[in-house]
């Protein structure tokens, strides 16, 4: 299960990333791909087999596979005099909002206490990833794909299907999950709306 992991993974890297992907590249991979497979294991969104895809596609999306990626969403703070100070609000492979710490205590007990560096952690992150997926599937009650919008949304999509954030992760995970064997609907399918470049990382998996 691992190493087929890892192949799809790479597989799907290397439409990304040009020539050849280094060799610190490769252990992110794979170490994130062990995490995926230990945590998704759980089955809490689909079944032990399909969820490590589905958090395989939000990495993909968040970080491209890097366990130490650079914050993201940043913006420059010009509330004070003087030059503007760069803040950065999006942490760890998944991305997570610096603010998740308030509110991941109130998804499960195990959160009390976490703080932004520990969230930074990868496998934390990763874990911290996952229960918030659970949690959307419960409040949203739909298909992997609304899962996974009301993930990048912070909300559940009004019209109960996945827009274009979930429906491109849909398609990777699917697409990821068919190549190694794996068939599952994710909510996209018939939905069309992918962009150019999506479509092309679908057919680098087939």
């Amino acid at each position: 299960m691992i190493d087929s992991l890892v192949a799809v993974m790479l597989l799907a890297l290397s439409f990304e990333v040009p020539g050849e992907i280094n060799k610190e590249h490769q252990e992110d991979v794979g170490r994130l791909a062990w995490i995926y497979w230990d945590v998704g294991r759980k089955g809490a969104i689909v079944n032990p087999t399909v969820d490590p895809y589905l958090l395989a596609a939000v990495g993909y999306y968040e970080s491209r596979w890097r366990r130490w990626p650079k914050d993201g969403d940043c913006y420059y703070d010009m509330r004070k005099p003087g030059k503007p100070k760069l803040r950065c609000t999006a942490i760890g492979p998944h991305q997570l909002s610096t603010s998740s710490p308030i509110w991941l205590k109130t998804i499960h007990s195990r959160w009390i206490g976490v703080t932004v560096k520990g969230l930074r952690e990868p496998i934390t992150n990763v874990q911290a990833s996952y229960d918030m997926l659970v949690f959307w599937k419960k409040v949203c009650k739909g298909s992997p794909g609304v899962t996974l919008e009301a993930y990048g949304r912070g909300k559940c999509p009004k019209s109960k299907r996945p827009a274009m954030e979930g429906r491109r992760r849909c398609a990777l995970a699917t697409a990821m999950a068919r190549r190694n064997g794996v068939e599952f609907k994710c909510g996209h399918e018939k939905l069309g709306g992918l962009g150019k470049r999506t479509r092309g990382l679908i057919r680098r998996l087939r």
